[in-house]
């Protein structure tokens, strides 16, 4: 089960009572699990799984706390299917992966929208997706917004970009890996905190919004250049890609299942 309210899907008739593992994906248990109308609900949720797994980085101490045992597993990227990165075009592509709301960060990231607007065009394009609360603040920061895509061709927006902006939080989300996975060069406000199993950061380049700026506009230069000095895909390909975790998966699915069949 992925996500905590989905769990009351289990109720429905028609479902076969088996157990089940959850996977606590972002705002259920970052923020819905702290709302006192979806407290008890994802509670019972976590109670009730066989097995917790948590997928961000900045929810590790609500996960253990609803639940001790729970388990960092990534947001996971299915890196087989993703485009070789290629920027191209006589004018470079700054792109914005994530959407305009408050779980990426919006008021910051319209903040630098604005300030790169200022200072890179018009050597460069400023894009991102019409989606989100903030988006038509975003538009009037001067970022050229494209209507929302299907996931093939926003794969291939990133691709054919020349950088990738994450989102002005101290964690990432799936478009950030996948842009990372990729090798894009990512710049984004701030730092992020460490995995909870390895410590590590993405390999960005971060900090205020004129040291981002600053840092964007040196890579506009030579975004390949950039590419090899951060290193993108080699630290995430081993950390996201999915195909990693099949036999950890597999183990504890494994568990799960033996610990069912003990009990008939």
């Amino acid at each position: 089960m992925h996500y905590g309210t989905s769990a009351r899907l289990l109720a429905d008739p028609g479902v076969p009572k088996r157990p089940y593992v959850l996977t606590l994906h972002g705002s259920d248990i970052r923020r819905q699990w702290k709302d006192p109308g979806y407290h008890d609900e994802i509670q019972r949720a976590v109670d009730g799984a066989a097995h917790v797994f948590y997928a961000n980085n900045d929810t590790a101490d609500n996960a253990r706390a609803a639940r001790p045992d729970a388990e960092f597993l990534p947001a996971l990227v299915d890196a087989a299917t993703l485009p070789a990165w290629a920027p191209d075009g006589d004018e470079p592509t700054v792109l914005f992966v994530s959407r305009w709301d408050e779980d990426k960060g919006v008021d910051r990231q319209l903040e630098l929208a604005a300030a790169l607007s200022r200072s890179i065009r018009p050597k460069a394009r400023l894009l991102g997706v019409d989606w989100g609360p903030g988006a038509e603040e975003a538009r009037r920061a001067g970022v050229t917004l494209l209507p929302r895509m299907t996931q093939t061709q926003f794969h291939g927006l990133m691709a054919r970009s020349h950088l990738a902006i994450g989102q002005a939080t101290d964690n990432f989300a799936t478009s950030e890996f996948e842009a990372l996975c990729m090798g894009l060069p990512m710049a984004a406000l701030g730092h992020r905190i460490g995995r909870p199993d390895d410590g590590s950061v993405p390999p960005v380049m971060q900090g205020s919004v004129d040291d981002v700026v600053s840092q964007v506009l040196d890579t506009l230069d030579d975004a390949p250049a950039a590419a090899r000095r951060l290193g993108s895909s080699a630290w995430a390909l081993p950390r996201y890609d999915a195909a990693s975790y099949i036999p950890m998966l597999e183990s504890r699915y494994r568990i799960v299942a033996e610990s069912a069949a003990g009990t008939c």
